[in-house]
């Protein structure tokens, strides 16, 4: 995977979270994103570390509030 990048909706979590690590393992430069920029800095934290790869980023997902 390296010289790839992947975006990974949900990063912070579950399937999402134990997919970046993977991707990350195998030299990817991931990018998650979070609707919870604490969950998401704390994710890339432990990404990193589990994977040895420092090119893992997070983007914090905002979503307009719902017209009525």
């Amino acid at each position: 995977m390296k010289g790839k990048t992947v975006l990974i909706t949900g990063g912070n979590a579950g399937i999402g979270l134990e997919t970046a690590k993977t991707l990350a393992k195998q030299g990817a430069e991931v990018i998650i994103t979070s609707r919870s920029t604490e969950k998401g800095k704390e994710a890339v934290t432990a990404i990193r570390s589990q994977s040895g790869n420092e090119h893992v980023s997070f983007v914090q997902l905002i979503f307009p509030a719902k017209h009525q």
